[in-house]
């Protein structure tokens, strides 16, 4: 992305950076980093302001994992 305005929103913990059209975020197995691929900006902007702009994950099927792996 690499936009600092939308990155300032950014409030899920498992998020680390992004690009135009991918967005890093912590991966399940311990050390590792999962990526998520969109085709274009506009589709990682959505899916953005809808997960990550969220404590909670927001619909992110990846944070909801997440947390539930910690909170096992």
């Amino acid at each position: 992305m690499s936009n600092k305005t939308e990155e300032a929103n950014i409030q899920c913990p498992f998020y680390l950076r992004s690009t135009e059209n991918k967005i890093f975020c912590e991966g399940y197995i311990k050390e590792t980093c999962m990526i998520t691929s969109f085709p274009d900006k506009k589709s990682a902007a959505s899916h953005m302001k809808g997960c990550c702009f969220h404590m909670d994950g927001g619909h992110c099927r990846f944070a909801s994992m997440l947390f539930e792996k910690y909170n096992e």
